[in-house]
């Protein structure tokens, strides 16, 4: 993704990679777009206040507020409102390059 020009994408991606798993080590690269500071405390993610996005909102922006939902009806209730191609298509590409990256598969 970062070769891809998709910065915030990669700085959210790495953010959350550290929090489900410390251990995993990123490809160095990430070093040219954030630093060690940056990687422990994003500052959208920690954001204390959390104002919910619009629908025009950067794809990012939209996948952290779901993902900070508390329970599946919630975050059922909350994803018909960002359901459009352009979103899925953000979203789908971030499993894929995480699922080829971390998991080792192919698509």
């Amino acid at each position: 993704m970062q070769r891809q020009n998709k910065v915030e994408e990669v700085k959210l991606h790495n953010h959350l990679t550290k929090r489900i798993d410390p251990t995993t080590l990123l490809d160095p690269m990430y070093l040219e777009i954030m630093s060690e500071s940056d990687l422990e405390n994003h500052p959208f993610f920690d954001e204390k206040e959390f104002e919910k996005p619009s629908v025009n909102s950067k794809p990012a922006e939209k996948l952290i507020y779901l993902l900070r939902s508390s329970d599946y009806t919630e975050l059922h209730k909350e994803i018909q409102e960002y359901k459009s191609e352009d979103f899925i298509s953000n979203v789908a590409g971030m499993i894929k390059v995480f699922a080829e990256k971390y998991v080792k598969l192919n698509f």
